[in-house]
């Protein structure tokens, strides 16, 4: 995107005065965003009358830094636009109606300027929406600004590319299918990517996750329209047992949560009994189109994350979470049910949530329910209600008494349970160790296994659901809430509306 600044702005940043922080923030993260900043052969000249020496010398020095916008159009030509803003007065006059110009006619996308009298200017000639302040663009910019302040285990590291091994034998098979890896690797490299990561205690690379925000069509041999799309340019896992694939994935969603992104997608050479794409399947990602650059197809996956069309049947509640996770059904044909949870199994069972940090985030380890996106509830809770489907509103007893994560219902178990028969359903999703299970399944015990989708930006207090007569209580088991509570809590949850489903 090409930029044209008003000297006014040069001036604050080069002057005597102190920069204002808007300034500093824009120019910062415009040269972030590739944004070409552009002045006007006018403005330059504009300077060299200056009288004092030495401050038109260091001006002028410092404005040579900037490209000049090359054969800037001439406000002369077009009358309309003269009839408009008025014919210049004064050399000053000449300079803000020849950056207007520029602007009008298409030369660049948006002038910043802190001078009024230009605004005014603008609006005249219905411009004024293209014609900034510097205040007006730093907000442009961090609307448009990548957040990739993902939530992950401090064993999770993200590093720039150029810092890692690229001999580690973790990336062999790339290699090896994509006779440019080395060329591709040597250009993100430079071009100062990130990887988040995983070393094991030799420090060679366990996993490794690369992200790209992408904005165009999809290359493969199929049409897709332009739009913003993330894409997954590397996901590696060597490092079994800890279903780190799975946290990446969900790392991955996180990324186009923040950023406001609707689709991801990934390419992948498949093989017989790919754990790739069993993994990336169970999250909604699937087969669209292939790509042919080498000499064998190259499958393209890719995944919506929200989705727009009717819901008739109970039954598509799942379907609706497993293929467009993170986005929900919440009408009516689904129950919603407040669950008690003590701190120390919150805090083992979420490991996104990061209001406090458990003795293992701290000292680096992995623990696998924290890391998974499928989880379970054991409890001796005495509903029996509860259908594939349902929400689940996730209560924190005890210290914070408040609601702070939501899930959905994949699938039900209740009754008297052996405990090993308990542990084959669980597998790995769990917190619960072994003494723990044995002691819950003395009795009728409750599991859900669920789909966990947010963590509420908001907590709700559950003192302000009985205050509005919402509730008549904090929940000691598993509670049904009605409508009304589950409209309150997840309208002032904090979560984006558009993952809603009605």
């Amino acid at each position: 995107m090409r930029v044209l600044l008003d000297t006014n702005i040069i001036i604050d940043r080069e002057g005597e005065i102190p920069v204002p922080v808007d300034v500093q923030e824009f120019l910062r993260q415009s040269y972030e965003l590739g944004w070409t900043i552009l002045v006007h052969p006018l403005s330059r000249n504009e300077l060299t009358g200056d009288k004092n020496e030495t401050r038109r010398k260091k001006q002028l020095s410092k404005i040579a830094t900037y490209p000049l916008l090359s054969d800037p159009p001439k406000p002369e030509s077009d009358d309309i636009f003269l009839q408009s803003v008025g014919k210049p007065t004064s050399p000053n006059d000449l300079v803000d109606i020849a950056l207007l110009f520029a602007v009008k006619a298409e030369a660049v996308a948006f002038l910043i300027t802190n001078d009024q009298g230009i605004h005014r200017k603008a609006k005249k000639c219905n411009i004024e929406n293209r014609v900034l302040t510097s205040d007006d663009a730093a907000t442009i910019i961090r609307a448009q600004r990548v957040d990739d302040s993902l939530t992950s285990p401090p064993s999770i590291i993200k590093k720039p590319v150029h810092r890692l091994n690229f001999k580690d034998p973790i990336l062999n098979e790339l290699k090896s299918d994509y006779p440019t890896f080395t060329e591709w690797w040597t250009k993100i490299s430079r071009a100062g990517r990130d990887a988040w990561i995983y070393l094991r205690d030799d420090d060679s690379l366990g996993a490794v996750l690369i992200l790209k925000v992408e904005d165009g069509s999809l290359d493969c041999d199929q049409y897709f329209q332009n739009k913003k799309r993330i894409k997954i340019c590397t996901l590696i896992v060597n490092y079994t047992g800890f279903r780190i694939g799975e946290l990446f994935i969900k790392l991955a969603i996180e990324f186009c949560v923040k950023n406001g992104i609707d689709e991801i997608y990934l390419t992948h050479f498949t093989k017989e009994n790919d754990y790739l794409i069993d993994l990336i399947s169970n999250y909604g990602f699937s087969k669209v189109c292939e790509k042919h650059d080498y000499d064998k197809p190259e499958d393209v996956f890719l995944k919506t994350l929200t989705y727009t069309g009717p819901v008739k049947e109970r039954c598509e509640a799942w379907d609706i979470s497993s293929k467009f996770y993170p986005s929900f059904y919440c009408g009516p044909l689904v129950s919603k049910y407040l669950v008690p949870i003590r701190p120390n199994y919150h805090e083992r069972l979420f490991l996104g949530f990061k209001q406090q940090l458990t003795i293992p985030e701290l000292l680096g380890e992995l623990e696998i329910p924290g890391n998974t996106i499928d989880k379970a509830y054991l409890s001796n809770s005495t509903i029996r209600r509860v259908e594939r489907g349902d929400l689940l509103l996730f209560y924190r007893s005890q210290d914070f008494q408040k609601i702070t994560s939501i899930g959905v219902v994949e699938e039900v178990h209740q009754g008297r349970l052996d405990s090993q028969e308990v542990q084959q359903i669980l597998g790995k999703r769990t917190v619960l160790n072994k003494l723990e299970i044995e002691n819950i399944t003395e009795r009728d015990s409750h599991i859900l296994l669920f789909r966990n989708l947010f963590h509420f930006p908001n907590l709700i207090p559950i003192s302000t659901l009985i205050e509005r007569n919402l509730i008549k209580g904090a929940p000691q088991q598993i509670m049904s809430v009605g409508d009304k509570a589950f409209e309150y809590i997840i309208k002032e949850s904090g979560i984006d509306s558009r993952y809603f489903i009605n």
